[in-house]
C-alpha cells in the first residue's frame, strides 16, 4: 500500500506530537528557552520642598525584549485647585550590577519627560545567569515655569535573569 508524501508528513507530525505528549515535553520549554522576567520598585510620589511640584516614578529591570533597565516618570505641577501634568527633565546616575560586578554605569544621564510621561531605557549585555541589580542615585527633576525641582530617593531593584 502506497502512502502519499503529504500523508507521510502528517503521520510523522502526529507521531511527534503523540510522543512529546507522552513524555510531557512542550515546545515552549525547549532547552535554552528563557522565561521573561520583570521586577519594578513600587511607584512613588516625590514632592518638592514647597509641595507644588510632584514626580511619580519607578525603576524596573527586565529581560523582556532584551536585557534592559528603565526609569519611568510623570511630572505634575500644582495649581490653585488640583494638579496638571507637565513636561520636565530628569537626570542622575545609574548602575547595573551582577553581584559585585559592574555591568553598566552612567554618571549624569539625562532625558526629557513629555507631558504625558516618559521613560529612559538602559540596554545592557547579560554576563550569565544570576541576580542583576539596577540602582539609581542622585536623581533630580527640573520643572518649567519656576516650579521647584524634585529630588528622587536613591532606589534599587533586583531580579534573577539571563
Amino acid at each position: 500500500m502506497k502512502i502519499s508524501k503529504v500523508r507521510q508528513s502528517v503521520l510523522a507530525v502526529a507521531a511527534m506530537v503523540t510522543l512529546s505528549s507522552a513524555l510531557s515535553i512542550a515546545p515552549t520549554h525547549a532547552a535554552g528557552a528563557m522565561r521573561s522576567v520583570t521586577e519594578c520598585t513600587p511607584q512613588t510620589d516625590s514632592r518638592s520642598a514647597d509641595n507644588w511640584s510632584s514626580v511619580v516614578s519607578r525603576t524596573c529591570i527586565s529581560n523582556y525584549a532584551g536585557a534592559h533597565a528603565r526609569i519611568e516618570a510623570e511630572c505634575w505641577k500644582g495649581q490653585t485647585i488640583g494638579w496638571s501634568r507637565t513636561s520636565c527633565n530628569m537626570g542622575g546616575d545609574m548602575e547595573i550590577r551582577k553581584g559585585d560586578q559592574i555591568i553598566e554605569s552612567i554618571e549624569s544621564f539625562g532625558f526629557p519627560v513629555a507631558q504625558d510621561g516618559g521613560q529612559r531605557i538602559f540596554r545592557f549585555n547579560c554576563a550569565g545567569h544570576g541576580e542583576y541589580t539596577f540602582t539609581t542615585k542622585r536623581v533630580g527633576v527640573s520643572l518649567p515655569d519656576g516650579y521647584q525641582g524634585v529630588d528622587i530617593p536613591d532606589r534599587s531593584v533586583t531580579v534573577t535573569m539571563c
